[in-house]
């Protein structure tokens, strides 16, 4: 009743997006508040211990599996994304290129100096 809808065409898309328009907008104020954070959740360091202890004893025991079974009826539940199989796992993941080509070019530097004084080394013993 205060709106009315309107059909826009967007080429980029290529398809129309509806926007809702006010029918009479001087009824509507915007009102703009601070969103700010008063108040911290109190921490308890035992607690928070007791927790990383039995969630390390699971992992470290692989027990992760058997916990999925027992719960679930199966190992391989399909909401339980684990982590992925270690000769699955691409050892470029999560790294930013230039970090990745830092670390190539530093590879080739040390890689050329190895091929140099292992030359040198044979000139210098005839």
């Amino acid at each position: 009743m205060h709106f009315y809808k309107r059909e826009r065409w967007y080429p980029n898309c290529k398809r129309y997006k509806v926007h809702y328009i006010f029918n009479e907008p001087w009824r509507y104020v915007l009102r703009v508040r601070p969103n700010m954070i008063t108040h911290t959740k109190m921490v308890d360091g035992v607690l928070e211990s007791e927790i990383a202890r039995i969630s390390n004893y699971i992992t470290n025991h692989f027990l992760r599996n058997s916990m999925m079974k027992i719960a679930h009826g199966s190992a391989k539940y399909w909401r339980w994304i684990g982590n992925k199989e270690l000769k699955y796992q691409n050892p470029l993941d999560n790294k930013q290129i230039h970090t990745i080509m830092d670390e190539y070019y530093k590879e080739i530097e040390y890689l050329n100096k190895e091929a140099l004084h292992s030359k040198d080394k044979k000139y210098n013993g005839k």
